[in-house]
C-alpha cells in the first residue's frame, strides 16, 4: 500500500480523485496514508507538497514591493510581518 501512498504523492492528484482511479475506498486509502506519514514525520520517500519560491523583484534587492494603482510605491529590503503592513496600509 506505501507504494500506492507515493504515487500518491507525486501525482499531485486530489485524493478522491486518485483513489476513484485505483480502486481504493477512500476511508482506507486514508488510514495507509497517516500510517505513512506518522512512520515518516519528514516525508523522507515523499515530497513535502511545497517548493521554494522567491518573492517578485527579490533579485532587484527587495523584498515587499507594494504598487498603488495610482503609481505610489513601497519597497521593504527584509522581510516584514503582516501586522505591521497591515498597521501602515491603514494609516
Amino acid at each position: 500500500m506505501y507504494a500506492l501512498v507515493c504515487a500518491y504523492e507525486k501525482t499531485g492528484d486530489r485524493q478522491s480523485s486518485f483513489c476513484r482511479i485505483h480502486q481504493i475506498p477512500e476511508h482506507i486509502f486514508g488510514y495507509w496514508l497517516r500510517k505513512y506519514r506518522l512512520e515518516h514525520p519528514q516525508g523522507d520517500d515523499i515530497p513535502s507538497g511545497f517548493r521554494e519560491i522567491k518573492p517578485e523583484g527579490s533579485e532587484a534587492g527587495y523584498f515587499v514591493c507594494i504598487r498603488h494603482r495610482e503609481g505610489h510605491q513601497i519597497t521593504f529590503g527584509r522581510e516584514v510581518s503582516s501586522q505591521y503592513l497591515r498597521a501602515l496600509l491603514s494609516w
